[in-house]
């Protein structure tokens, strides 16, 4: 799995691939508030040729779920 750190979150990349070889998003993010974590999973409905491409696009898309310009729900 790929991570990375935004806006003091942290991003799980966890793409999977389809039957039809093409690959999805697939975030888990991670932020922590005081002495709790808040763990959040989420899904887009966008499919990309490749892992790199998708992976590319789960940080893409768990920017804008971090910065609040994706709304719940997240998960289809």
């Amino acid at each position: 799995m790929s991570t990375m750190i935004y806006k003091g979150s942290e991003i799980e990349a966890a793409p999977s691939r389809l039957r039809s070889g093409e690959w999805t998003v697939k975030i888990h993010i991670l932020t922590k508030q005081g002495s709790n974590t808040l763990s959040r999973r989420c899904d887009a409905l966008d499919t990309f040729p490749t892992r790199e491409e998708a992976i590319r696009h789960c940080f893409d898309f768990g920017k804008q779920v971090i910065e609040g310009k994706i709304k719940e729900p997240f998960n289809r």
